[in-house]
């Protein structure tokens, strides 16, 4: 049986072996990410690797493809990323993890969960190997950046201006300038967050004269003006002046942004015809880009001046604008549809071509390859059902055989009190002979006082000596009496006690009729799973007639579980009822699934939204909702 395995075995390495690599293509698709990140997604959707490798890395170029096109990542892309990231963890790959950690954190990102993006983006700082030289100290940069982000819209201000300057300090190692300079400028916001200027306003004009001393000119343009727009927004006019004066100072140039925001100050400070002649200047030097700024600074000032046609006019022109800068971005985005189709028409070819050419030769290993496969997972599967069957025989034994012991330690104890009732019963019946004889005695006693009274009047002496003679049998009266009253409180006493005796008798023969009835609901249990692990492995579903079977089964076996389940997850439904039934008798999911008609991944959905009903959030971990269902 070995060596057929191990034939097997080395048949199928060799039919995977026989596989080409698309590591070649790969290759090309990481090339042109960058470039064209939508037709690359498109690309990679249609590719299917068959090793690890491939597979691992075809899912991390995907989702890179995905983001990089600011495609809305999904929750259905964290399964195949967390395969990936495992076989990576297990190839010992630093930077191919830190990647799909990056990526993990993106999904969580757009999906809304802050907390385990947070973490994510973390596990990119925990793997990276800063020891190396070739330490990817960029990607670190922007997950600071992303868990800054993250971290400001959860309103925790300290944390993100500590992501920030981390985020900084990683790029400075990685020499990204620009980056840099963003990371500054955002940074300047984080620290302005409430409309509070001090930081804005020591750091705004050094961090331009940084962008001077890089010989960036775009780069001192973009924040001279952003800054300058800043604080325009916050009604700081005295600033945003000195901004300006201080781009001009630099003698950078004119840039068109330059005169949209000499515009937009001259409004501020009601200075209408200089504001109408910076728009108009803007109008001569802009292109059709930025024609709407300024077509709607001049809107402003005509209506500031109360002309209402050169208003309305200016207004038409924006509008003009508007739709002009929408049929230029369609018109670009058909151009860009058109080389994409023709470059997705080539790459089709050349795949179909290759589909064709390899197609003879895997026909044979498919096939062969198929049917060995199937031959080993019938015989595994057959394996595996005999093992489970055997094991589930065993448990039953030694449930009959416990409960055999138990019934036999009842029966005993039944025979300990009977015989204990008997032997009572005949100290009672002794107390009554006693109490018999003491009452005759007493009759007796009674007899001779009479006779003694008759003869009182014979003569004194006698009297006297009667007298004496009475008293004595009055004092044994007494005494009688008295043992007569202890005999009747001892009597009442031995009948409670035999009463008590005979209640507990009544309850071991419950507890016996209890034991019995539990060893017929285990025969019973015994043919009920027997008979829906028969139709597990037929891969069939379980009919309305085995749900009732299995409720009653376990209304009995655990009378008050249904009652508290509907009372905690509101409302129950049927199909939820079945399947935590399930989960309490300790039925494996791919098998619950099997009973239901259902994926496992819905049965695993269902069991998360019990535990939310019942506690109003969600769980950790499916252990926590299987350990709550079984103790519950």
């Amino acid at each position: 049986m070995q060596r057929t395995f191990s034939l097997i075995f080395c048949v199928l390495i060799l039919m995977g072996c026989s596989r080409p690599s698309i590591k070649t293509e790969l290759d090309t698709f990481e090339k042109s990410l960058t470039t064209d990140p939508h037709a690359t997604y498109r690309l990679l959707l249609n590719e299917h690797p068959v090793s690890e490798e491939d597979k691992a890395r075809c899912t991390i170029l995907t989702i890179r493809a995905k983001n990089l096109a600011y495609i809305h990542l999904e929750g259905t892309d964290t399964l195949p990323l967390l395969k990936a990231i495992a076989y990576y963890c297990q190839q010992d790959n630093m930077a191919m993890q830190m990647e799909g950690y990056y990526l993990l954190g993106s999904i969580y990102r757009d999906l809304g969960d802050a907390p385990r993006g947070i973490r994510a983006f973390n596990r990119v700082i925990e793997v990276a190997d800063t020891m190396n030289k070739d330490c990817d100290y960029r990607l670190m940069a922007r997950a600071e950046a992303q868990k800054s982000n993250l971290q400001s819209e959860q309103k925790v201000w300290p944390m993100a201006i500590e992501s920030a300057n981390q985020a900084m300090h990683y790029a400075l190692k990685a020499r990204d300038t620009s980056y840099v300079f963003d990371l500054a400028f955002g940074l300047i916001s984080l620290h302005t967050h409430g409309l509070k200027s001090d930081q804005l306003s020591r750091k705004a004009p050094r961090l331009v004269r940084q962008c001077l001393t890089y010989g960036d000119t775009l780069m001192v343009v973009k924040y001279a003006h952003n800054f300058a727009w800043l604080y325009l927004e916050m009604d700081s006019i005295r600033e945003a002046d000195m901004m300006v004066k201080l781009y001009d100072r630099l003698g950078k140039g004119v840039f068109p942004i330059d005169y949209e925001t000499r515009g937009r100050l001259a409004l501020a400070k009601h200075q209408l015809d200089s504001a109408e002649y910076y728009f108009r200047k803007g109008m001569q030097a802009s292109d059709w880009n930025n024609l709407q700024a300024d077509y709607r600074g001049l809107k402003e000032v005509f209506e500031r001046r109360h002309q209402t046609d050169s208003a309305l006019k200016y207004a038409t022109l924006q509008c003009d604008a508007v739709d002009s800068d929408y049929h230029h971005k369609m018109t670009e985005s058909i151009i860009q549809m058109e080389h994409l189709y023709n470059y997705e028409s080539e790459q089709e070819y050349a795949r179909q071509s290759e589909k064709e050419r390899q197609k003879l030769m895997f026909l044979l290993n498919l096939v062969g390859g198929a049917a060995i496969a199937i031959a080993v997972i019938v015989l595994l599967l057959l394996r595996n059902s005999r093992i489970q069957h055997q094991k589930r025989l065993a448990e039953d034994e030694q449930k009959r055989m416990r409960l055999q012991a138990q019934f036999m330690k009842g029966e005993h104890q039944r025979k300990e009190v009977e015989s204990k009732a008997e032997k009572m019963s005949a100290d009672l019946l002794q107390i009554r002979m006693e109490l018999l004889e003491l009452e005759q005695e007493r009759n007796a006693v009674r007899d001779e006082l009479a006779i003694a009274q008759q003869n009182i009047n014979s003569s004194h002496l006698e009297k006297e000596k009667n007298n004496q003679y009475i008293r004595k049998l009055e004092e044994d009266l007494r005494q009688k009496e008295q043992d007569i009253h202890a005999s009747e409180e001892e009597l009442k006493h031995k009948s409670s006690l035999l009463i008590l005796q005979q209640e507990e008798l009544n309850n071991m023969q419950d507890d016996l009729d209890v034991l019995r009835g539990e060893a017929q609901q285990m025969e019973t249990y015994s043919d009920v799973i027997l008979l829906l692990k028969r139709r597990i492995a037929q891969g069939k579903t379980a009919t309305n007639e085995n749900w009732a079977v299995l409720q009653k089964y376990v209304v009995r076996l655990y009378p008050t579980f249904i009652r508290t389940l509907q009372q905690q997850a509101i409302p129950l439904q049927e199909r939820e009822l079945q399947i935590a039934m399930l989960v309490k008798l300790k039925f494996a999911p791919k098998d619950i699934a099997t009973l239901i008609g259902r994926t496992p991944q819905s049965v695993t959905m269902a069991r998360r939204r019990l535990y939310e009903k019942a506690y109003g959030y969600k769980p950790e971990t499916m252990e926590e909702v299987d350990k709550w269902l079984i103790g519950l």
